[in-house]
């Protein structure tokens, strides 16, 4: 747990910085679709482990292919439009993920969902290093590293609650949260 002298190592950074954080630790937060695409694909689109695999598969896929197109994006485009654009396609990808009928088309989904989750971290990275003086820049991605994995593990609790509900708000609300940040 942190104490006072654990949270004084984040004074000093820039407004701007802690506007970034606060997008990431939304954004993981809202990750709710991710740690459930294999129970959603097997559960309550009944794809089995065979069907679901390749589907996962897919994602993944996507995921290893943002780094570079999303460093190319961020230096091209501008950062804050990468991670806009990012996660524009997220939302999208999650609907289409959400009304996907054939095993194809969620692979297809998936592919684009993975891509747009992981295309916004090169230039959330690169907006750190145009933000922050290099000297405090340690505790700048340490802290931001921070408000994505406490989003991310918070969002396993709560993506867990609303799958309770419905699978589909699991969708809603990481659109929802893409969307916002």
């Amino acid at each position: 747990m942190l104490g006072g002298s654990g949270l004084r190592a984040f004074r000093g950074l820039p407004p701007l910085f802690w506007r970034l954080w606060a997008a990431a630790l939304i954004n993981r937060l809202g990750t709710f679709v991710v740690p459930f695409l294999a129970l959603y694909l097997e559960g309550e689109r009944g794809l089995g482990g065979r069907g679901a695999g390749p589907v996962v598969a897919a994602f993944g896929a996507g995921a290893i292919c943002a780094g570079p197109l999303g460093g190319a994006l961020a230096d091209r485009l501008g950062r804050r439009r990468a991670i806009a654009g990012g996660m524009a396609l997220c939302a999208g990808a999650l609907g289409g993920l959400l009304v996907a009928r054939s095993t194809g088309e969620l692979a297809l989904a998936a592919l684009v969902l993975g891509l747009a989750h992981e295309l916004p971290r090169p230039a959330m990275s690169a907006m750190v290093a145009d933000l922050v003086p290099l000297e405090d820049r340690p505790r700048a991605y340490g802290a931001l590293y921070w408000a994505a994995n406490l989003g991310f593990a918070l969002a396993g609790v709560l993506a867990g609650l609303a799958a309770l509900a419905s699978f589909t708000w699991l969708f809603v609300i990481d659109a929802a949260t893409s969307l916002a940040c």
